[in-house]
């Protein structure tokens, strides 16, 4: 059937066609090609006014005679027909057929005929998640693919909060209609699913179930107790397991703390224990972990106890799948997420930034709605009080500085990530302007002796008058309010005028414009208490009012930027360098005092800022009224780099949006372009002090640090620091002009500030703050609310995330199910290739979705929002998301919405809530980096036997994230032996010791370099070449490093020895196991080496991105 023509410029991705017949979103089309295949696209957006309608769509591809999915070379020739795709042409370029181990989830939506498959392997080997608002039927989904699993026999492990998946176990007995439409018949799975509960009695089907305590650390036990300890308390905890022999036995705990001598703190422990005893959990007679391959059921277990479990389960689950103790098998988490900044962040309020440790109820907190994608004042929802947390310093490069948890999440390109992840920060490119009365007043005469007017309509009365953009009137208007003046609707202006200019004669201007005016009260206020003049100013004596002139640096910076915003031009930047920027205004001749002294004092306004500025006198216009001569005074602000920065960091504009939003980018440009300078700056002086050692030319020393020589030339022979901003280095190597830098590190919202690093600080007081919008502004970066229930991460976030990351190399399958996606861990949804979408409407849920799916669009985003209830977006299976319509349950549905009348009996509330009687906790001493391994104490005393003596070392290390040829891999290096560790079980590996590194001169070093580069074999005639030294030298050097064993020598040729050959292939002994953070006993071992040093040298060979200096566990056995 044909539903129109092509029209319009096509691309190879994207074209619209004239609609002729029906048609609808979502619609797949075919059209031919000019290369002679025809080609599957899909109608994204529909746009209709009265004379025709307009399909766009989106090109997804043609097989090739390989069968292989092809993308567009060439565009699609306009006037070529559209057709409506074919369902063998849509099941051929999509892949639907089915499979082997392929899961039927339902039918293409709108193509009856179209079964959908998922396919297993996929979902198995690279995760899935499920994600919709409450009610949009994730949990009807969920259990359709847990149907398909549980028919293939593939073992299941399902963590369900709300008991709804047992239903899984008996047959459909509605919906019969409807499977006999989508072909599928009732079924129940009672003889593959096991029910395991920590609470038979309210789930009295489930077998009871029991963790193990016997492989219980100390640091887990304190992970999973369900509130903070005191420092006193850890001791004590310590102390009893120490006695036990650091085995976990709660009645023996409790036992233990009760002997221990009187401490008002121990009795708040012993209830701590009692509670956790009596929820009988842990167990020396645990749940086998090979028998759990079914549904855990959590209905009626209390939030935080619900964390416990998942976090022992989950992780002895995942131990237990690397040891291959268990088969592999697909983890199902339902409602996974469930499962912060220090006191001197600066938070950003209505009466500027604030310090987080000084919020209070009544403030008024600067955050960004996604909805209307602006910038306005919450009150906050909830505030955090100080508690004790891991801080780490983020360093950005363009000079922000923020201390934060690792878990806070911060907004990026993706959506909110957590800190730990961070690989940038968004600043709000819109500014929140302070709300007091003198700057709110400030700004506003800015603006009336710009783009306003004051008339007088009678002896009491007058008008104010304000112009503009209409959204930067909305901004007057809401200043005019909190100063409690009404103001008029606003209206627009379309206006021709004819102006006599004394230099070019008579000129014609027109436009367009908005202006509203505000009540009388507003009139007396600036005309009696600031002396504002009323009609034409350019015909009236005026200064700017003493209360200007003598307020603070604040209230002339906001008077001086309204000003800009009216009468200044708007900041250019042609290439990397600033043009002059320009205020000005007229006055007639006859008045040239006043508007001399006039002028003088916008000088002094503007040098009080510390800002150079000068201004010249022009010739007019000739009033057309009254035919008298105006002169108009133009001032120029220098465009050196100071104070260009000054200019855009002090005072900037105000009620001008597109000004405000240049001048906020030229900003950060400048930051970027100053820290460029500075550090071209020291390397500079790093080359000018190397060439005082070695007397090398400018040739040598351009080969040496890889650097132009015309940019070595200019900083040994012609530099000169007056001039260094200039010099240093912007010319000869790349720096982005401001077009470019704007394009890469902004979009019309924000700045995207990139990560240069991530310093772990201490455990220092932390803060946190809840608004309305979800997100605050600190330090100047958009940051979300911690989740209010948990004030961080939950108990299992972390177990989930390495799951996530690592599950798939030990055969460990993933399924994350949400209700609240912009929750979820970002890094969790970035590894699942897989993703099921039903209903979303949340606008920072749908911003999490849309930054995570692959092949989303701004009209698929916004369909997020009206997917009806039974059909889902799915990703993974092509490139595009499939809109599918989900086939009915072959098993009976438990996860309905409970119907909120009860029958006529009595409903009594059971609960046990947990009191702490300490209200605030500090605890001792600061946690330490740790790569633990992966077996405790209490698996080597089963392995020797219990009376083993087994003694505990912290060797002294050190993590390192390299970088060679693009490829990232990580280093664990001792600091004892200097050993690159291999083997985790005896903290081995070949010893950088060997290769002597301390012993050579900086010559030998240059050419040991360049042989790792040239690799193993190599000719001496190519190797001089490079060097860059003098015959002599070079043949001395390579003698040096043939004795002293890095060398081979092979006639006139030479290779890499052995030993060195361990260096060139270093990036092969990545290193995996997770550094955590927490207490160990183990005696520590004093560091023979600096890290440093170590860094240094391998920074010659490639790149040392990141360095974490941390502890590694190493046990010995004493026979």
């Amino acid at each position: 059937m044909i539903l129109g023509k092509v029209i319009g410029k096509t691309s190879t991705k994207q074209f619209a066609f004239k609609i002729e017949g029906s048609a609808h979103i979502f619609e797949y089309v075919q059209i031919m090609h000019s290369s002679g295949n025809f080609v599957l696209a899909q109608i994204e957006e529909i746009e209709k006014d009265s004379e025709r309608s307009v399909a766009f769509c989106s090109v997804i591809g043609y097989r090739d005679d390989e069968g292989k999915l092809q993308v567009l070379k060439s565009p699609l020739d306009p006037g070529v027909e559209v057709l409506c795709a074919e369902d063998d042409f849509i099941q051929d370029i999509l892949g639907l057929e089915k499979k082997k181990n392929s899961a039927y989830i339902g039918i293409l939506d709108g193509r009856e005929h179209l079964k959908v498959y998922l396919d297993m392997n996929k979902v198995l080997s690279k995760h899935a998640v499920i994600l919709a608002k409450s009610g949009s039927g994730k949990s009807y989904v969920s259990a359709v693919l847990l149907e398909e699993l549980l028919l293939k026999k593939i073992p299941l492990v399902v963590i369900d909060p709300h008991g709804e998946y047992p239903s899984l176990k008996y047959p459909n007995p509605k919906d019969k209609e409807n499977m006999l439409r989508f072909g599928v018949e009732p079924q129940g799975f009672l003889k593959q699913i096991q029910e395991f509960s920590p609470d038979v009695h309210i789930n009295p089907d489930a077998k009871p179930l029991k963790l193990s305590n016997r492989n219980l650390t100390s640091v887990e036990l304190i992970h999973l107790l369900p509130t903070k300890v005191s420092a006193s308390q850890l001791g004590l905890i310590y102390a009893a397991l120490k006695n036990l022999g650091g085995r976990v036995d709660f009645n023996e705990m409790l036992i233990e703390l009760e002997a221990t001598e009187d401490n008002p703190s121990k009795w708040t422990l012993i209830n701590i224990f009692e509670y956790v005893k009596k929820l009988n959990l842990f167990s020396e007679s645990p749940t086998l972990m090979g028998e759990l391959m079914s549904i855990v059921n959590l209905r009626g277990v209390a939030q935080d106890i619900q964390e416990i479990i998942v976090y022992k389960l989950v992780n002895d689950l995942f131990q237990e799948r690397k040891k291959n103790t268990i088969p592999p098998f697909f983890l199902v988490i339902e409602e996974c997420h469930n499962f912060c900044l220090t006191e001197d962040t600066k938070i950003l309020t209505s009466n500027g930034e604030k310090n987080i440790s000084k919020i209070s109820p009544n403030d008024l907190i600067a955050t960004f709605n996604f909805t209307s994608s602006a910038l306005e004042y919450n009150s906050p929802t909830k505030i955090f009080k100080k508690r004790e947390a891991e801080v780490y310093v983020i360093t950005t490069t363009f000079g922000n500085k923020i201390k934060t948890t690792k878990d806070h999440p911060f907004f990026t390109k993706k959506g909110f990530v957590s800190a730990a992840c961070l690989e940038e920060c968004s600043i709000p490119l819109e500014s929140i302007y302070k709300m007091s009365n003198e700057l709110v007043t400030a700004r506003l005469i800015g603006h009336l002796l710009g783009d306003g007017w004051i008339t007088q309509n009678g002896v009491r009365s007058g008008t104010v008058g304000f112009s503009g953009r209409k959204e930067d009137l909305m901004k007057i208007k809401q200043d005019l309010f909190y100063l409690g003046f009404s103001s008029s609707n606003v209206h627009k202006i379309e206006s021709i005028s004819f102006i006599n200019s004394i230099d070019s004669g008579m000129l014609e201007v027109s436009g367009t414009g908005y202006s509203m005016t505000s009540s009388t009260n507003c009139f007396h206020y600036f005309t009696k208490k600031y002396y504002l003049p009323i009609g034409r100013r350019v015909l009236q004596k005026f200064l700017i009012p003493l209360f200007i002139m003598k307020g603070s640096l604040e209230i002339k910076s906001e008077f001086l930027a309204a000003l800009m915003g009216s009468d200044g031009v708007k900041i250019r930047i042609k290439n990397k360098n600033p043009e002059v920027i320009r205020l000005s205004f007229s006055k007639i001749e006859q008045l040239n005092d006043n508007a001399k002294e006039y002028a003088q004092q916008i000088i002094q306004l503007f040098n009080d800022l510390k800002i150079d500025i000068k201004y010249n006198i022009k010739p007019g216009n000739i009033r057309k009224t009254d035919g008298l001569k105006t002169q108009k005074f133009v001032f120029d602000i220098s465009n050196k780099n100071y104070t260009f920065y000054r200019f855009v960091s002090k005072i900037g504009f105000r009620y001008h949006n597109e000004k405000e939003l240049l001048a906020k980018k030229a900003l950060y440009y400048y930051k970027y372009k100053r820290t460029i300078i500075h550090k071209n700056e020291n390397l500079r002086k790093k080359i000018i002090a190397f060439r005082e050692k070695t007397h090398y030319g400018k040739i040598r020393l351009s080969k040496h640090f890889n650097l132009p020589p015309g940019l070595i030339k200019n900083w040994i022979y012609d530099f000169k620091a007056h001039k260094r901003s200039k010099s240093a280095g912007l010319r000869q190597v790349h720096f982005p002009s401001f077009l470019e830098w704007c394009k890469k590190y902004s979009d019309p919202y924000f700045i995207y500030d990139p990560v240069l690093n991530i310093k772990y600080i201490g455990q220092k007081q932390v803060y946190n703050l809840s608004t309305l919008n979800a997100n605050f502004i600190a330090n100047g970066v958009l940051v979300h609310n911690c989740p209010e229930r948990s004030f961080g991460e939950s108990k299992s976030s972390a177990i989930i995330r390495q799951v996530a990351a690592e599950g798939r190399k030990f055969g460990m399958g993933l399924c994350l199910i949400s209700q609240r996606p912009s929750r979820v861990d970002k890094s969790a949804i970035s590894q699942s290739s897989t993703q099921i979408i039903l209903k979303v409407t949340n606008p920072n849920d749908i911003k999490a979705i849309s930054h995570s799916l692959e092949g989303i669009t701004l009209h698929t985003e916004k369909e997020i929002q009206n997917i009806p209830i039974g059909t889902a977006l799915v990703t993974g299976i092509v490139d595009l998301p499939l809109l599918v319509n989900i086939r009915p349950r072959m098993s009976k549905h438990g996860g309905e919405a409970v119907s909120a009348f009860l029958d006529e009996e009595e409903v009594e509330e059971k609960g046990e809530d947990f009191v702490v009687q300490e209200e605030k906790y500090a605890e001792e001493g600061e946690s330490i980096p740790l790569v633990k391994q992966q077996f405790s104490e209490e698996d080597l005393k089963l392995m020797h036997g219990s009376t083993t003596a087994i003694s505990l070392q912290l060797i002294p290390s050190v993590l390192m994230r390299c970088s060679r040829k693009g490829e990232d891999f990580s280093l664990l290096i001792d600091l004892v032996d200097l050993q690159v560790i291999e083997k985790m079980e005896d903290v081995s590996g070949l010893s950088l010791l060997k290769l002597h590194l301390e012993e050579l001169n900086f010559k030998q070093e240059q050419l040991l370099h360049i042989a790792l580069k040239e690799g193993k074999e190599m000719k001496a005639t190519e190797l001089f070449a490079k060097s860059g030294m003098q015959f002599s030298e070079f043949y001395h050097s390579m003698d040096v490093l043939v004795k002293k064993g890095y060398l081979i020598r092979i006639g006139n040729d030479y290779s890499l020895s052995s030993s060195l050959e361990f260096l060139s292939t270093i990036d092969s002994k990545q290193f995996y196991h997770p550094l955590v953070y927490g207490r160990s006993k183990g005696e520590k071992i004093a560091a023979k080496y600096q890290y440093q040093a170590i860094r240094d040298f391998l920074n010659k060979f490639f790149e040392v991105k990141d360095v974490k200096e941390c502890w590694v566990e190493k046990y010995s056995v004493r026979e």
